[in-house]
């Protein structure tokens, strides 16, 4: 399960696993286009890091899990909404819950890359 595919970040990660076969899926929020994704055979579950109920049950047993969704290109493009806290927060800590439940073979929390190079955040 790949949270944040259909970002840089995400997406490079779910390009990377298909090319070496791995079978993925991924959390896709609605308004979000799936469409490149279903093209690399990856599988789309509908849900949203900030709707509890939407992700509750989107892990299955034992499988791993990739995060690498966050809010912040979206604030940075001008977004008021999702805000870091409900998505990057809230919504992390309710997919680590979900993850638990399922007995996640493995839970993986990947940043944004090039995070390390002065990323400048407004006030």
């Amino acid at each position: 399960m790949v949270v944040g595919g259909t970002g840089d970040l995400g997406g490079r990660v779910v390009r990377r696993l298909r090319a070496a076969g791995e079978p993925v899926r991924c959390l896709v929020r609605p308004g979000t286009d799936p469409e490149p994704l279903r093209r690399l055979g990856v599988t789309i579950v509908p849900g949203d890091l900030c709707d509890a109920a939407s992700i509750r049950d989107i892990c299955r047993l034992g499988e791993p899990v990739v995060a690498t969704a966050t809010a912040i290109g979206r604030i940075l493009a001008g977004a008021r909404r999702p805000t870091i806290d409900a998505v990057d927060r809230a919504g992390m800590l309710r997919l680590v819950d979900a993850a638990e439940q399922a007995q996640a073979e493995r839970f993986v929390y990947l940043s944004f890359a090039g995070a390390g190079h002065s990323l400048w955040l407004p006030a």
